[in-house]
């Protein structure tokens, strides 16, 4: 009885051992329909009530003149606090945004920086925005034709045809360019902070 029990038991240990997974474990295999999802959707959107104070990093208001919008609606600059405020107004959690512009002048030709910020549920939010000046480095005539721009350091921008979104009435741009590397001071303040990609949800 002993001598039986002990074959049944190495057969079952031996065909265990033998059998193969019903699919490879290989992470570089393409994902199935019946596979979960491999990315991270991109969040619904969640309304909070809240005020955002605005600091605008290394820059004098009075000299430098900054405006700070939401919608097209600006936000009041508060001198005692050197900083823009909002006002109690609705922003989303996941993905709020504002324009800091540069007003144009004659020597400047004005220009606008976005920053995507997300908005804790709490009764007052605080972002840093660095003004970044870009470089004027030329202009796309027509949508309809590839355009190359030549930049600093033998740097080439190559926008193909019909590259840049736009409505029917409007064909030419100016094209402004800067770029970022991630040595510099006030590097993380200074870029749009973009904190999600959308493609399909994604």
């Amino acid at each position: 009885m002993k001598i039986n029990r002990l074959c049944v038991l190495c057969f079952v240990n031996f065909f265990l051992c033998c059998s193969k997974p019903e699919k490879p474990l290989n992470p570089s295999d393409p994902p199935t329909p019946a596979d979960p999802i491999q990315y991270t959707p991109t969040p619904v959107s969640t309304p909070v009530n809240s005020t955002v104070m605005v600091y605008v990093i290394d820059n004098s208001q009075s000299y430098n003149p900054i405006y700070v919008l939401t919608d097209k609606i600006e936000y009041p600059f508060w001198q005692n606090f050197q900083a823009f405020n909002s006002g109690v107004r609705v922003f989303d959690r996941y993905y709020s945004r504002l324009n800091a512009d540069v007003a144009r002048t004659d020597n400047y030709f004005g220009y606008s920086n976005d920053k995507i910020f997300t908005v804790a549920s709490s009764f007052k939010n605080y972002v840093d925005v660095k003004i970044v000046s870009p470089d004027h480095d030329g202009h796309m005539d027509d949508i309809r034709y590839s355009t190359t721009i030549n930049l600093s350091n033998d740097g080439k921008l190559i926008l193909p045809p019909y590259s840049i979104a736009t409505n029917p009435s409007q064909s030419s741009f100016e094209i402004l360019t800067k770029y970022f590397s991630p040595t510099i001071k006030d590097y993380a303040v200074s870029i749009p902070c973009y904190n999600m990609a959308d493609e399909n949800t994604r």
